[in-house]
Parts: C-alpha cells; structure tokens; sequence
C-alpha cells in the first residue's frame, strides 16, 4: 500500500514546519495555504489541502502519543 506522508526523503522537514505551524494556531486550511505559497512540493507535485493537512497532525499526534505511551510501559 501507500506509505504515509513523512516517510521519504525531505518530507520530515515539511511535517516539522506543519506541526510547528500548527501549535501556533494555524489551521489545516491555513497551513495548506501557506505550504503552497512558498512552493513546497507535495509527494505528487499538486495543490495541499487542509484534509491532508489535517490527516497527517492526526497521524503525527497518535504517533507521538503511541511513543510516550510505550516510554511509560518501559520505565
């Protein structure tokens, strides 16, 4: 199947900047906003959008809680 967003090269550096972005206040809609106004490439060369903004904080949030979760079972 398809891969998540944030597993290819480069890609770190551009969810880095939507979580950033993020815990700022700024909306999905607002950060796809902002990632296409400074030409950053989505995997496939198109427009963002806040759905796929919004999928990729959710995957993000459940993977760093799923992380602290399994540092508080080892500890």
């Amino acid at each position: 199947g398809r891969k998540s967003f944030g597993t290819r090269e480069r890609e770190d550096d551009t969810i880095s900047l939507i979580v950033k972005w993020n815990s700022e206040g700024m909306s999905p809609a607002g950060i796809a906003n902002a990632l296409d106004a400074l030409n950053v490439p989505t995997r496939y060369g198109k427009r963002w959008h806040g759905a796929t903004i919004w999928k990729i904080l959710a995957r993000h949030e459940k993977c760093a809680v799923s992380s602290v979760s399994n540092s508080q079972v080892a500890n």
